[in-house]
């Protein structure tokens, strides 16, 4: 195995390249391939391992999780928030508090702006970088666009800022070369900006499709989401069909003047070692009566809210109700309906509109009772 998954190191004699930033489907209308193309390309080149960035959303990560596993490759989770100002910035988890945090990030962002879009706010970063690695992003991060304009001053204090904010070792300046013509002109700016802080350079390719020949799909997909044809969305689409998952010897020569950018992926993958976890949520424990169980407390809030609902309750509704109870006990989703009951309880005693989802009959009878 390349990737000696015991032990979570990589050999870099073995491999020379991890793509750490990386688009499926999933961010919508951007990315063309699905997370399960994206990770059988990845395993075809013997990468061990991809990160998924999608755009200011972590929908796909339970798809691309399971296709990587079942296909040997190690998946890194991340996403590519979108920042006050519209800059871009590419996060992966290093662990579970690094997930929780990047998870926060998102949801911050999403309510900071027009449903369908993000925007995090300014301060939104502090406090919740601790389990995170960033780096600097595409040509719409803060320091490569600022450097595309000649305003180096201004790229250095962003990536300063952006330095201080995740420390050392956990921000990298982001190298991409995508044949355009003045993308040597903002690596060499981009690599003597990370030697002048001290920080690490890293190469990827803002992959938006797994396979070189899928970049019109991509471009047709972007001209709907802006709503125009292809006629008219030069600006919009991509500038050429660069986009796509690289192997470690296409990626070679487009960084020949800075090897260290493609081993530095290595060091990287190295570090992100958080795996979803499958099963029941983490939830808060429902506060209950000493001595009684989730389930015991859920059987009384029902038995108290069947004469409110149906009088004198009839014995087919007593059974129904004993058997959707044993069918959430025997689920272990007592403490889950107590808490979603306590939600609506909450919203309706303060006027807030709300509206459950499901059809459990014991969520239905405890949730009904409140309305009296």
């Amino acid at each position: 195995m390349i990737w000696q998954a015991s032990s979570g190191i990589c050999s870099a004699s073995m491999t020379e390249f991890i793509e750490l930033h990386c688009h499926s489907n999933l961010s919508l209308l951007d990315g063309a391939s699905h997370p399960e193309d994206l990770v059988r390309r990845a395993a075809e080149m013997g990468m061990p391992a991809l990160a998924l960035t999608d755009h200011d959303a972590v929908y796909g990560v339970a798809r691309f999780a399971r296709a990587a596993q079942a296909q040997g490759v190690r998946p890194i989770l991340g996403a590519e928030l979108t920042l006050a100002g519209g800059y871009h910035l590419t996060l992966l988890a290093r662990d579970s508090a690094g997930w929780g945090d990047l998870c926060a990030l998102i949801s911050l962002a999403r309510a900071n702006a027009p449903k369908g879009q993000a925007e995090l706010p300014t301060n939104g970063l502090e406090g919740r970088t601790a389990g995170l690695i960033a780096l600097s992003g595409c040509r719409k991060g803060e320091v490569a666009s600022m450097l595309a304009r000649r305003g180096r001053r201004g790229a250095l204090a962003a990536a300063r800022r952006t330095q201080a904010l995740f420390g050392k070792g956990q921000f990298w300046i982001e190298l991409q070369n995508h044949l355009l013509p003045d993308d040597d002109f903002l690596v060499g700016e981009l690599a003597g900006l990370a030697r002048e802080i001290g920080a690490g350079i890293v190469a990827t390719n803002n992959v938006h499709y797994a396979a070189r020949d899928a970049h019109r799909l991509q471009d047709v997909l972007v001209c709907i989401k802006h709503g125009v044809t292809l006629d008219t969305s030069e600006s919009l689409r991509r500038p050429n069909s660069e986009y796509y998952l690289k192997s470690a010897q296409q990626m070679t020569p487009l960084f020949a003047a800075y090897p260290e950018a493609l081993s530095n992926t290595l060091r990287i993958a190295e570090q992100c070692d958080f795996a979803l976890e499958y099963g029941l949520q983490d939830l808060p424990e429902f506060p209950r009566p000493d001595g009684q169980t989730a389930a015991e407390t859920l059987r009384g809030l029902c038995a108290k809210s069947l004469p409110a609902i149906y009088g004198d309750a009839p014995s087919t509704v007593i059974t129904r109700l004993d058997y959707e109870l044993d069918v959430i006990g025997r689920g272990g989703l007592a403490n889950y309906f107590l808490i979603v009951w306590d939600i609506v309880r909450y919203a309706r005693e303060n006027g807030i509109r709300c509206q459950g989802r499901g059809g459990e009959f014991a969520c239905r009878v405890s949730i009904e009772y409140l309305a009296d």
